[in-house]
């Protein structure tokens, strides 16, 4: 009964899922490579190169987060004939986090026999055109995956509540330890994923009392909640010690949690408490809003729907709560936190998705009755979701490195693009191998584009021979540079993000070399 329950059998909601589908894929792969990675992409891509070319891994538990974002990129990388660091390619590593963007949309699907066919289906359409899912599903970071893999555990969760039993025992505990070794803000969502269900056994204690006698009386509870918990602890411990190579991985991994806790006190990325609802309520940037307010709205209403009294005793109430509580939770504990970057919003923002497809039903079935208002609000929510949908294509296409789009937080601007393309062509009229030299404190993601020139160094001060054919450095250590350098050179002014300008010089007769080819 249950799996007939995940099954859809009336074709317009085929064609519906199609387009949300279709819509999510064409949303996060369009034109996948065109922005400039971002400093954190570029420094996993380059952990994960090296992982590809030497098979060699360590968590570091200061910095970088989970290890399953590097050893789940191999395949794709493998696929696409990649062995090597040089080989790999920014669209190989964005092509992950892109195809979790999308799963995200068809799990949410699955909702539909916790929640109801119309609820999940308007859940996986906000989803799939939030602007904040569809940017961030394009960056080569943990967040898409945490969604994916909170979602999966979620729907698990559920299952086991309803039919408790051995298979979705293992799904729970292999998605929970997914979730451990993706990324630390794991121990967040399960403080948040309790404390929703001591709420919801609070607001109805005669159900949880009447779930837990007939569990304890019929099922292997203990069998089960050892399996997940052993499945969850097997996986985990896999990709920390570097499957098996690097056993004290597991112990870093709780070590983690610690340098994370001094971090999010002191830190360049510290902000208000009000940061997370800026971005949400929105603002008007680069001559339009962008905003998700629609969303917040109608996720405030899915919820106080689940909590009316004659609502409350049913599943999809129960489950709707849940999501609530723990999203809301979530928010809370990032909103307290000091340490605040946009992509963390994933996670919660995901749950208010669900909320706001549930949100959406609940205010069509008060119109249902009155046809004009029916067929207004029905219109008015299509309007709403296909200005998500414009939002998040302008913010992850034409302003995806636009400082003014509140997302792209310290973005690497594309004018930085040229720094590769000046080098390959400098290169090609070298009759040696370049000489690179990189002076200052803030020069990622250069490691990442110059990766194919091994005569490439990097210094955070200025050495006694800083001669070389190309020599990149920061504007505040012009001074202390230019006495230094015995060579005469060609400068040009290239930003690198926000704020830093990079100067990059080249040694004249090679540049002059250059450029005669461009005559």
């Amino acid at each position: 009964m249950l799996r007939s329950k995940f099954l859809v059998h009336r074709p317009s909601e085929l064609i519906a899922i199609a387009l949300v589908i279709g819509a999510a894929v064409w949303l996060r792969f369009s034109a996948l490579d065109e922005k400039p990675l971002h400093n954190d992409e570029a420094v996993q891509g380059f952990k994960t190169g090296l992982l590809l070319e030497s098979g060699a891994y360590r968590y570091d538990p200061t910095a970088h987060h989970g290890p399953t974002l590097y050893y789940l990129d191999l395949p794709l990388a493998w696929l696409r004939g990649e062995q090597t660091l040089a080989q790999l390619t920014v669209h190989s590593l964005r092509l992950l986090p892109a195809i979790a963007g999308v799963g995200i949309v068809i799990a949410s699907l699955f909702l539909r026999t916790f929640i109801g066919a119309a609820p999940s289906l308007l859940a996986a359409a906000f989803l799939a055109l939030s602007p904040i899912q569809v940017y961030f599903s394009r960056d080569f970071i943990q967040e898409p995956l945490l969604v994916f893999f909170t979602l999966v555990a979620g729907l698990w969760l559920f299952v086991y509540i309803r039919r408790p039993g051995l298979i979705p025992a293992v799904g729970f505990g292999l998605s929970a330890g997914l979730i451990h070794a993706t990324k630390e803000t794991s121990l967040i969502i399960a403080v948040s994923l309790v404390a929703a269900c001591l709420a919801e056994i609070a607001i109805d204690p005669s159900q949880a009392r009447t779930w837990w006698k007939a569990w304890r009386n019929k099922h292997h509870g203990v069998r089960d909640g050892f399996v997940a918990l052993g499945v969850a602890a097997t996986v985990s411990f896999l990709f920390f010690s570097s499957f098996l190579h690097h056993p004290a991985g597991i112990l870093d991994a709780f070590s983690a949690y610690f340098h994370g806790a001094g971090q999010s006190v002191g830190s360049d990325h510290t902000k208000p408490w009000g940061y997370y609802a800026g971005l949400l309520f929105g603002t008007v940037q680069t001559g339009r809003i962008q905003s998700e307010m629609l969303i917040v709205g109608l996720s405030l209403i899915g919820i106080l729907d689940a909590f009316t009294p004659s609502r409350q005793s049913g599943t999809p109430s129960r489950v709707l709560r849940v999501i609530g509580v723990a999203s809301i939770s979530q928010l809370a504990i990032y909103s307290f936190i000091p340490y605040k970057t946009p992509w963390l919003l994933m996670v919660p923002e995901a749950g208010l998705c669900v909320l706001a497809g549930a949100g959406s039903v609940a205010i069509l079935r008060i119109l249902a009755p009155r046809y004009l208002p029916a067929i207004a609000g029905s219109i008015a929510l299509g309007a709403g979701l296909a200005h998500l949908g414009v939002q998040a294509r302008a913010a992850s296409n034409r302003y995806a490195a636009d400082p003014r789009n509140p997302l792209a937080y310290v973005q690497t601007v594309t004018d930085l693009l040229k720094v590769p393309d000046r080098v390959a062509g400098l290169a090609s009229v070298s009759n040696r191998e370049l000489t690179i030299k990189v002076f200052g404190e803030e020069y990622w993601p250069l490691p990442w584009y110059l990766r194919a020139y091994p005569l490439t160094g990097y210094w955070n001060t200025i050495p006694a021979t800083p001669d070389a054919d190309v020599i990149i450095s920061t504007a505040g250590i012009e001074s202390d540079l230019e006495p230094l350098l015995k060579d005469d050179y060609f400068a040009e002014f290239i930003g690198l993000r926000p704020g830093v300008v990079l100067i990059v010089r080249t040694r004249s007769d090679l540049w002059e070399s250059y450029v005669a080819t461009l005559e």
